[in-house]
């Protein structure tokens, strides 16, 4: 009688540290940094390849992405210099994390956009990076999306 009592307490236990552990680290979205956005842009722009990419104001957040600059505390969006480019990088920290679920729409909505600009053009392969080198990620008060610049990718993961 003790030890079913013994096994039951265990089995419950197990079951308590199972939930417990999926809703700790169960979800990509419970994801910080302590890293600070100067330091995120920092580590974008020094590997970003500024040759094909161009800086862009509020004006082109709008127009890319219909987001309002005003609505995010800070912002960065590198964006192609030549119309059949698909390289991108978008870094926005928001006010809260409330607003990280529009910011997402809104890059989705983006990239289903040039998905559709670009299929049937796979001759120079724009339509798969879009497809297979795109990244949107939510960390902490950060949005991230970034599409063919493996390098400012790759030094972003390393800064968070």
């Amino acid at each position: 009688m003790n030890n079913t009592f013994l096994y039951k307490m265990l089995r419950w236990l197990c079951v308590i540290v199972a939930v417990v552990f999926l809703f700790r680290f169960g979800s990509e979205e419970d994801k910080q940094t302590a890293a600070s956005f100067e330091q995120l842009d920092d580590a974008l722009s020094s590997n970003a390849d500024m040759t094909v990419l161009a800086q862009g104001d509020a004006d082109k957040l709008l127009s890319l992405y219909g987001l309002n600059a005003a609505d995010y505390a800070s912002f960065k969006l590198l964006y192609p210099t030549d119309f059949m480019s698909v390289e991108e990088i978008l870094l926005i920290e928001m006010n809260d994390e409330t607003q990280a679920e529009s910011i997402r729409s809104a890059i989705q909505a983006r990239l289903d956009g040039q998905k559709k600009f670009f299929d049937g053009y796979g001759s120079d392969g724009q339509f798969d990076t879009l497809c297979d080198r795109s990244h949107i990620e939510v960390r902490g008060n950060f949005v991230i999306f970034v599409v063919g610049c493996d390098a400012a990718w790759q030094a972003y993961n390393d800064a968070v």
